[in-house]
């Protein structure tokens, strides 16, 4: 499991969405979650490494995003569509003012 998801499970309790496992997950941390294909899992949580923290049937841990697809719940990747638009719209504006600055020096 990603170093950036083993420390510790969120207290959040903000519901991102569902997602439907797509294959068994064996967790072999604490705190994974484990599944079984066909489960629903409730999401709270999505890293950019691609593990998200979610639970099922009262079990709250961690697992990989890959093993799932959204259950009539966008919402949960459109997470990552804000994440590298808003990246991609600082690029473009730190672009545009390096081209400003050079345009006014030289």
């Amino acid at each position: 499991m990603s170093e950036e998801a083993v420390s510790t499970l969120s207290s959040s309790t903000t519901v991102l969405g569902t997602v439907t496992a797509l294959f068994d997950f064996t967790p072999s941390d604490p705190l994974g979650l484990g599944f079984k294909k066909g489960d629903v899992v409730t999401v709270y949580q999505c890293l950019e490494s691609g593990w998200w923290e979610g639970s099922v049937e009262g079990t709250r841990g961690w697992f990989p995003s890959n093993f799932t697809t959204p259950l009539n719940t966008p919402e949960v990747y459109f997470y990552f569509f804000i994440y590298y638009f808003d990246f991609l719209y600082v690029y473009i504006l730190l672009f545009i003012f390096m081209k400003m600055i050079y345009a006014w020096i030289c």
